[in-house]
C-alpha cells in the first residue's frame, strides 16, 4: 500500500473514531456527569443535553434530590447554556454560564438514623469568606431567577425569589423572602470578592422602604498559614424572631419586642484544622409571653469551635442584676452529642429591696415572695434523645399567697427528664408558720411528682405531711393523688387540738373553754373544687369546760330577754364530757356541722344535764377572711335556748 493510501486510511479512522466519539458524546458527557453529581451525595438525578460544539454545550434539563439540614430538596433546571473556548477547555475553565431559571422545593423529613461521622474539615459556611471564589472554574454565571419553595410547617410556608451574578470574581445574589403566615418579607443581598470579604444583608421591605434588620460581614482575611478572618455581625431581633419563630412550635407564645445581637468572631483555618472564638451581647432583650410581658434582660456569652467540638459560656441578667443565670453548653460534631449546664446565682428577697413581683412589669399572680433566697440549676443532656436534670434549693423564703402569709419555706427538690419527668428523690419541704388567719406551724411534707409527659397531668405521691395546728397536730399520707382522675380521696387526722385555742380566734371578750378535740376528715379534690363527706372530730374524755362571761351589753340584753339569759346562765361553767362535730363541706366552700354537746353546769339548775344539737352552716372562705367562728356558735346556742321551753 502506498504512502498516500495509508495516510487515507489513518485520517479515515481518525474521522471514524472523531465521529464515533461525536455520536456518543451525548451519552458520555451525561455518564461522567451523573457520577459527578452522585459523588457529591445526589439522587433521582436526569439529565438531558444536545451535542456539544466549538463554542458551547446546551443542558435542556438537569433535576436531582437531596436531603439537607432535616430536608428532602427538589431541584429543577429546565435550561442551561455553558459557552467556552478552546483555551478554556484546556485550562479547565468555562467562560459563561447561563440560567434562565432554578426552582427548588423543601420538605421537612423524618429523622434520619444516627451515624458517627468524622470531624468537620471546615469551619461553618456562613464564616467561609469569599476566597473560595478563586476555586470556581467559572468566568461568568448568570441565575435569571431562582423560585424556592420550603415548608416546615402545615400551616407555615416560605418562598424565595432570587437571583445571580458571578463575574471575575465578584458574586451578587439578590432576592426576597416570604413567609405565608403571619404575613411578612424580608430583602437579603449578599456581596462575596475573592479577597475573602464578605457580606450579608438583610432587610424588611415595607411601603417601598426598607428597615436594617441583618448585617453580618467578614471584615478582614490575611493570608498565610493560618489563614487569620476577622467578622462581625449586627441584628435587630424584634422582627426576626417574628419571621423565624413558625420554625419553632415550643416558642409560639414567645414575642420578641426588642432586643440588638451584636457578635464579634475570629477565626483561624489552615488545612482541615480550623478554630473560631467570638463573643456575643443582646442588649435590652424585651418580649412577652402569651400576652404577658417579660423583664429586660441583657445576654452575654463567648463561644469557641473547633473541627470536633464547640463550647458556649453565657451569662443572662435580668431585674437590675437581681436575677443573674450562668450557663455553659458544649456540643460534639463527631458524636452528635450536646451538654449545658445552666445556674441559677442564688437570689436573695427582701422587703426593703428585690421581692419576686418584681420580676415582670404587671405581676398577675396572687403570690409574691419578700424574704429568702433560692438557687437552682438544670444538667441537659442530648444523646439521640434530650434528657435534663433539675436542683432547686429554697432558702428560708417568705411572702403570701392572697391574704394567706408565710414565713421559713425551706427545701431541696431534684427531678429528672427522661421520657417522663419525675423528682429524683422524695422532696422534703418545710415551712416555720403559715398565716391563714390563725397559725399553722412547722409544716413538713414529703412527696414525689411524676409526668408522663410535660403536657400530662402530674402524679404526686404523698408519703406524709404533719404541721401545729390550735394547740394540737395535723398529720396525713401516705396517699397518691393522680390529677388525671375526676376525684382525688384522702383523709387528714387531727390530734389535740385545744378548744380554748380555737374560741381565741375570735378574741371574744369573756369566752374561754378546755378540752382537746381528735378527729378524721376525708378530703376529696376534684376538678371544681375540694369538698368533705362525713368528717368527725370528738373531745377527749374527760371533756373540759367552756365558760362565758357577758360583757355589759349582753347583760343588759339578757334581763329583758330569757332565752339571751338562759345561754348566758348555761355557758356561765358549762361543763361537758361528750362533743362531737360531724362536717360535710360543699366544693363552692358551704360547710354543715352537725355539734352534738352532752354535760351540765353544776352552778345552774342544780347541775341538771344539758344535751344539745346544733345544726351550723357557713361558708369557709368568707367565714376564714372573718374569723368570727367561735361567736357564731355562741350565737347558735342562744337561739336554741330561745326556741326551748
Amino acid at each position: 500500500m502506498s504512502r498516500r493510501n495509508r495516510l487515507l486510511v489513518v485520517l479515515s479512522v481518525i474521522l471514524i473514531v472523531l465521529g464515533l466519539a461525536y455520536a456518543v458524546s451525548p451519552w458520555l458527557l451525561t455518564t461522567v456527569i451523573r457520577q459527578h453529581l452522585a459523588a457529591q451525595g445526589l439522587r433521582d438525578i436526569a439529565l438531558r443535553l444536545d451535542y456539544p460544539n466549538w463554542h458551547g454545550l446546551q443542558l435542556h434539563a438537569i433535576a436531582f434530590t437531596t436531603a439537607a439540614g432535616g430536608n428532602h430538596l427538589s431541584v429543577k433546571i429546565p435550561d442551561v447554556d455553558i459557552r467556552y473556548g478552546l483555551t478554556d477547555l484546556i485550562t479547565g475553565r468555562v467562560e459563561r454560564v447561563h440560567v434562565p431559571l432554578a426552582e427548588v422545593q423543601a420538605m421537612p423529613t423524618s429523622p434520619a438514623p444516627f451515624v458517627e461521622r468524622a470531624a468537620a474539615s471546615a469551619p461553618p459556611a456562613a464564616l467561609f469568606t469569599g476566597q473560595w471564589l478563586t476555586q470556581l472554574p467559572i468566568h461568568e454565571l448568570n441565575v435569571d431567577e431562582i423560585n424556592a419553595r420550603w415548608q416546615p410547617a402545615k400551616d407555615t410556608i416560605y418562598t424565595l425569589q432570587s437571583h445571580l451574578h458571578l463575574l471575575d470574581g465578584q458574586l451578587d445574589v439578590q432576592g426576597d423572602i416570604h413567609l405565608s403566615s403571619p404575613p411578612a418579607s424580608i430583602a437579603f443581598q449578599l456581596q462575596a470578592k475573592q479577597s475573602g470579604e464578605t457580606q450579608l444583608h438583610i432587610s424588611r421591605a415595607s411601603n417601598n422602604t426598607t428597615t436594617p434588620l441583618v448585617n453580618v460581614a467578614v471584615t478582614s482575611v490575611q493570608p498565610g498559614e493560618p489563614l487569620q478572618i476577622n467578622g462581625e455581625l449586627q441584628a435587630q431581633l424584634s422582627p426576626l424572631t417574628t419571621f423565624l419563630l413558625p420554625w419553632f412550635a415550643p416558642l409560639q407564645a414567645l414575642a420578641i419586642t426588642h432586643g440588638e445581637l451584636t457578635s464579634q468572631w475570629h477565626a483561624q483555618l489552615q488545612g482541615t484544622e480550623w478554630a473560631i472564638d467570638g463573643n456575643a451581647a443582646i442588649n435590652d432583650l424585651r418580649g412577652r409571653w402569651t400576652s404577658r410581658e417579660l423583664p429586660a434582660t441583657q445576654f452575654n456569652a463567648t463561644y469557641r469551635a473547633e473541627p470536633s467540638k464547640a463550647l458556649l459560656r453565657m451569662t443572662l441578667a435580668a431585674a437590675a442584676q437581681a436575677v443573674t443565670v450562668q450557663g455553659e453548653g458544649t456540643y460534639d460534631f463527631d458524636k452528635n452529642t450536646a451538654r449545658a449546664d445552666l445556674k441559677l446565682t442564688p437570689v436573695s428577697f427582701s422587703e426593703s429591696g428585690f421581692i419576686l413581683s418584681q420580676l415582670l412589669p404587671d405581676w398577675p399572680y396572687p403570690f409574691d415572695v419578700n424574704a429568702g433566697r433560692v438557687s437552682a440549676g438544670v444538667q441537659l443532656a442530648w444523646d439521640k434523645v434530650l434528657t435534663a436534670k433539675l436542683g432547686l434549693t429554697l432558702d428560708q423564703l417568705g411572702g403570701r399567697y392572697n391574704k394567706i402569709t408565710f414565713k421559713g419555706l425551706k427545701g431541696d427538690v431534684t427531678a429528672a427528664m427522661d421520657k417522663a419527668i419525675a423528682t429524683s428523690q422524695p422532696v422534703k419541704l418545710h415551712v416555720d408558720n403559715v398565716d391563714v388567719g390563725f397559725p399553722v406551724q412547722n409544716i413538713a411534707a414529703q412527696f414525689g411528682i411524676s409526668l408522663k409527659s410535660a403536657a400530662s397531668p402530674p402524679v404526686v405521691n404523698v408519703q406524709t405531711v404533719t404541721a401545729d395546728l390550735l394547740g394540737g397536730k395535723v398529720h396525713s399520707g401516705p396517699f397518691v393523688l393522680d390529677f388525671s382522675r375526676k376525684r382525688n380521696t384522702f383523709l387528714v387526722r387531727f390530734e389535740q387540738l385545744d378548744l380554748n385555742e380555737i374560741m381565741r380566734l375570735e378574741h371574744q371578750e369573756g369566752l374561754e373553754g378546755s378540752g382537746r378535740l381528735d378527729g378524721q376528715i376525708p378530703i376529696t379534690l376534684t376538678h371544681e373544687g375540694v369538698a368533705v363527706t362525713d368528717g368527725k372530730l370528738n373531745a377527749q374524755a374527760p371533756g373540759g369546760v367552756i365558760r362565758y362571761t357577758p360583757t355589759d351589753k349582753v347583760a343588759a340584753l339578757a334581763q329583758s330577754n330569757t332565752g339571751v339569759k338562759v345561754a348566758v346562765d348555761a355557758l356561765s361553767n358549762f361543763q361537758y364530757h361528750l362533743m362531737e362535730v360531724r362536717s360535710d363541706y360543699h366544693t363552692k366552700g358551704d360547710l354543715k356541722l352537725q355539734v352534738h354537746l352532752e354535760g351540765k353546769n353544776p352552778d345552774w339548775q342544780a347541775g341538771k344535764p344539758v344535751h344539745l344539737n346544733l345544726n351550723l352552716q357557713e361558708n369557709i372562705p368568707t367565714l376564714l377572711r372573718s374569723l368570727q367562728l367561735s361567736s357564731d356558735i355562741t350565737e347558735k346556742v342562744r337561739k336554741h335556748y330561745q326556741k326551748s321551753p
